[in-house]
């Protein structure tokens, strides 16, 4: 790719910067050209540097799975809810379990993540595109909040947990079968982590065991 810009003429500030630099330093000719020339490449280095490092980051940014936005986004707007926070509330879990399932095409569950100090408050189903997702929401005793997004995903299957960042939030996501999940909270990354491992041991448990 850098072909071209080596074969370009070398700017004339820089020509007469080495310039000043071999009268000043009394440079034969042969070694003022070497000094340009190194110049020149250390520019060029620095520019790739900067265009692979912004591919990089846009390149992520592309891998990133729409489902991964389409969760963040939900955590932000439901958490704060203080009323509704929940269609569905706890209390009726069972109810709130099989609807979901219903709506998504796929079974769908609520992880019991009380040994960790979370309990259900409930959940809802959201729109994603032309999919039907669903979001469970945890509370613990200080009030801070987790959602679990849960979506059927057909087209990847990569079942790695991956980690996105949203302002002061966060969330581990992956994908288990036919279904992409995605954790977020505002909390410690390790102990988000905690919690995503726990979800997941449970989700590989078929219901009814365990």
């Amino acid at each position: 790719h850098y072909t071209p810009v080596l074969a370009e003429p070398v700017p004339a500030r820089l020509a007469a910067l080495a310039g000043r630099i071999g009268r000043a330093h009394r440079f034969p000719a042969a070694r003022q050209a070497r000094a340009l020339a190194a110049m020149a490449t250390v520019l060029l280095a620095a520019a790739a540097a900067g265009y692979l490092a912004r591919g990089a980051l846009e390149g992520e940014a592309w891998r990133q799975p729409a489902f991964v936005a389409s969760a963040l986004s939900a955590h932000k707007v439901f958490v704060p809810e203080v009323r509704h926070p929940v269609e569905v509330g706890a209390a009726e879990e069972k109810h709130l379990v099989q609807w979901l399932t219903r709506r998504l095409g796929a079974e769908v569950r609520a992880p019991e993540l009380g040994g960790h100090g979370w309990k259900l408050v409930g959940g809802r189903l959201l729109p994603d595109r032309d999919l039907a997702a669903a979001q469970f929401m945890y509370e613990d005793p200080s009030g801070r909040r987790l959602t679990l997004y849960v979506r059927k995903e057909a087209g990847l299957t990569d079942a790695a947990f991956r980690f996105a960042e949203h302002g002061d939030f966060g969330a581990f996501y992956w994908i288990d079968r036919s279904l992409a999940y995605a954790l977020a909270g505002r909390l410690d990354r390790n102990e988000l982590m905690r919690l995503a491992q726990s979800i997941y041991d449970q989700l590989a448990v078929p219901a009814g065991r365990g």
